[in-house]
C-alpha cells in the first residue's frame, strides 16, 4: 500500500475545507481491499447513484475473487478527507502492448465504469488523487461505458479523454406494468398476445413463476441462468466467450448468494424444471437487468418476452422508490 498525503501540522491555523487533511492510499492486494469494506459501504450509502451498483463493494469484491488474475493487480485509489473515505477509484493495473495500463475493476460483468465520489470532495483532494495516479507510472487509464451522469466526471481528468457516445435503453414502469399484465405502453394487440402466450405455456404442464432474493435459491437460479444462456448460444451457433468463460457462471453464482448484493432472480418453471431466469440488480430505486435466459425449446412461445414483463412486474411489486427499470441486457 502506497500513500500520498497533505496534512496539517499541530498548532497550525485552521485551513479552509478545500485544504483540509487529505490522505490518498493505493490498495494493491485482496487484504487491503477487505480492509476498506466498511468505509466503502458507508461512502456508497452517502454518494452512490443507482448505476453505481457496479461499484458496490459486494459486486467488486466478488469480481476480484473470480476475475482478478495475474499479470493484473489491484490498484484501488482511496482518498480520505479529514479521516473519512470520500473517493474510491476502483482500478487494476497491468502491462499491455508495452504500456502500463490502469483499468476499472468489473470487466466484463460490470455494465458501467465509474468512481465513488462524495458530492463535496474538495478540489485539493481531486489534485492529490491525480498526483497519486501519476506516480503509478501509468501510460493510459482505460474506462469503458462511462455514463454522462457518472461521478467520474467530477474528478475532472487532467488529460484528454476520447468519448464514443452510445444510448442506454430503459423502461419507465408506470406505463409498462398494469394491474393484470402489460400496461398502457403496449397496444391492445400486444396485451392480447401476452395473455395468449401465457395460456399456451400453461397448457404444456404445471407452470409456475416467482422471484428470489439473494441467498442459496438465487445462487442456484444464477447458475441455471448461465446454463440456459449457454444452451441458447449453442442452439444459435454463437461464440460469446464472455458467457462461456467459467468465471462468468462462478461470479453470478457468488454474487447471487451474497445478502448485500441487491441481485434479484425472476424465474419461470414448467413441471418443476426452471425454464427461464432473469438476473437483475436493485440499487437506490432503479433496477438494472443483466442476464436474461430462456430455454431454447420454448422460443416459439415467446418465453423471453414473457420473462421481461415478469421481471418488470416483480420490480413494481417490490415497491422501490421511483419506478424505473433500466433494461441493459448482456450482449
Amino acid at each position: 500500500m502506497s500513500t500520498a498525503a497533505l496534512r496539517t501540522e499541530p498548532g497550525a491555523p485552521a485551513l479552509p475545507p478545500d485544504a483540509a487533511d487529505v490522505d490518498v492510499t493505493v490498495v494493491t492486494d485482496m487484504a487491503g481491499l477487505q480492509s476498506l469494506a466498511g468505509e466503502w459501504r458507508d461512502l456508497f450509502r452517502r454518494a452512490a447513484l443507482p448505476h453505481n451498483v457496479f461499484q458496490d463493494f459486494a459486486f467488486l469484491d466478488a469480481w476480484a475473487s473470480h476475475y482478478l488474475e495475474r499479470p493484473a493487480a489491484l490498484h484501488v485509489v482511496a482518498a480520505r478527507v479529514g479521516g473519512r473515505l470520500d473517493c474510491v477509484l476502483p482500478l487494476t493495473r497491468r502491462r499491455r502492448f508495452g504500456l502500463n495500463v490502469l483499468e476499472f475493476m468489473g470487466a466484463p460483468v460490470a455494465q458501467f465504469d465509474d468512481a465513488l465520489v462524495a458530492p463535496d470532495l474538495p478540489a485539493r483532494a481531486v489534485a492529490v488523487v491525480w498526483e497519486t495516479v501519476a506516480e503509478s507510472g501509468a501510460d493510459v487509464i482505460l474506462a469503458r461505458r462511462v455514463r454522462a451522469d457518472a461521478a467520474l466526471w467530477r474528478l475532472r481528468p487532467p488529460s484528454p479523454v476520447r468519448i464514443e457516445p452510445t444510448q442506454a435503453p430503459f423502461a419507465r414502469l408506470a406505463c409498462r406494468v398494469g394491474p393484470d399484465g402489460p400496461g398502457k405502453a403496449y397496444s391492445a394487440r400486444d396485451r392480447s398476445s401476452h395473455r395468449r402466450r401465457l395460456r399456451r405455456i400453461g397448457e404444456l404442464g404445471d407452470f409456475a413463476a416467482g422471484e428470489a432474493r439473494p441467498g442459496a435459491e438465487a445462487a442456484a437460479l444464477a447458475a441455471r441462468a448461465v446454463d440456459l444462456k449457454t444452451a441458447s448460444l449453442d442452439g444459435h451457433g454463437l461464440a460469446a466467450p464472455t458467457v462461456r468463460d467459467t468465471r462468468f457462471r462462478d461470479f453470478f453464482t457468488d454474487i447471487a448468494g451474497r445478502p448485500d448484493s441487491g441481485l434479484r432472480a425472476s424465474w419461470f418453471a414448467l413441471d418443476g424444471q426452471v425454464i427461464a431466469v432473469d438476473l437483475s440488480f436493485d440499487c437506490k430505486g432503479s433496477t438494472f437487468g443483466h442476464v436474461l435466459s430462456a430455454h431454447p425449446d420454448f422460443g416459439r412461445e415467446g418465453l423471453g418476452q414473457l420473462l421481461i414483463h415478469h421481471a418488470f412486474a416483480n420490480k413494481v411489486a417490490r415497491r422501490l422508490p421511483a419506478g424505473l427499470v433500466r433494461r441493459l441486457m448482456k450482449r
